[in-house]
C-alpha cells in the first residue's frame, strides 16, 4: 500500500503521535471484540470504512452505529467501546477498515510535545524527541493544520451541548447480552491512567469525552 503510506507520513497528527498505529483491521462473520477502552484521551481512533458488509457494528460507551464505505468514523477509545459482525460464516465477507489513530485536536502543537517530553514511558530516543519536538514547536505547517482541524471541533452551540450531557453522565453498567460485563462508576473513563485533562497543565483544552463523528472529514 504505497500510497497510503505516503498519505499517511505526510500527517504530522500522526506521525508525531507515539502511541499511534495506522492498521487494516479485519473482522470475521459471526465474531466480537468485546469490551474494551485505550488508556488516555489524548489521541482520537479513525475508522475509513474499506468493505462494510450488513450486520457489523460499533458502541461506543452509549452510543450505536457503523461504518459506511469511503466515510471515516472518529471516536476517543477512551469511553468503553466493542465492535461485531453478526453476518453468518461462510455467507458474510469480513469487515474491513483502516484503523489511525491522531492527536485529539484539541491538544495542540506545544501541548503534544509536552506531552512526548514529560510522559513517562515513551521508548523515542532523545534525538528523535529532540526532532519531533522542534516540528511540533516551529513548524508553520503543522501548526495551519492543527488550526484547520480544531475548527472542525468548535462548532456554534457543540460545547454547551457536550457540557450538558457531561454534567448528566450516570454510573453505567454493560451486560453480559451487550458483549460482556463491565461498569463504570466514575465520568471520567480515563481517571487513574494517563489523562492530559488532569495530568499536564492545560487551560484552554476541553476534551469530548462523548465525542463520536460518524462519516466526518477530519484528516
Amino acid at each position: 500500500m504505497p500510497a497510503t503510506c505516503a498519505i499517511v507520513s505526510a500527517m504530522p497528527e500522526i506521525t508525531t503521535n507515539p502511541y499511534s498505529h495506522v492498521l487494516l483491521s479485519r473482522l470475521h462473520p459471526d465474531t466480537q471484540v468485546k469490551w474494551h477502552q485505550g488508556s488516555s484521551n489524548v489521541q482520537l481512533t479513525l475508522h475509513l470504512g474499506l468493505d462494510i458488509p450488513d450486520g457489523a457494528g460499533i458502541q461506543v460507551d452509549e452510543w450505536r452505529g457503523g461504518w459506511k464505505d469511503g466515510k471515516v468514523t472518529v471516536f476517543d477509545d477512551s469511553f468503553v467501546h466493542r465492535v461485531w459482525h453478526g453476518g453468518k460464516k461462510n455467507e458474510s465477507r469480513e469487515r474491513l477498515v483502516l484503523l489511525l489513530r491522531m492527536w485529539h485536536p484539541q491538544l495542540s502543537p506545544v501541548d503534544r510535545a509536552m506531552v512526548i517530553n514529560y510522559k513517562p514511558g515513551i521508548d523515542w530516543k532523545p534525538k528523535k524527541v529532540k526532532a519531533v519536538t522542534k516540528l511540533l514547536t516551529s513548524d508553520k505547517g503543522v501548526q495551519a493544520r492543527w488550526e484547520q482541524q480544531l475548527k472542525l471541533f468548535e462548532q456554534p452551540g457543540y460545547n454547551e451541548r457536550h457540557q450538558q450531557a457531561e454534567n448528566k453522565v450516570p454510573p453505567t453498567k454493560y451486560s453480559a447480552q451487550d458483549g460482556g460485563s463491565w461498569s463504570r462508576e466514575r465520568p471520567c473513563p480515563c481517571h487513574g491512567s494517563f489523562c492530559a485533562f488532569c495530568a499536564l497543565p492545560l487551560t484552554l483544552i476541553r476534551f469530548r469525552r462523548r465525542d463520536v463523528r460518524e462519516g466526518g472529514h477530519v484528516l
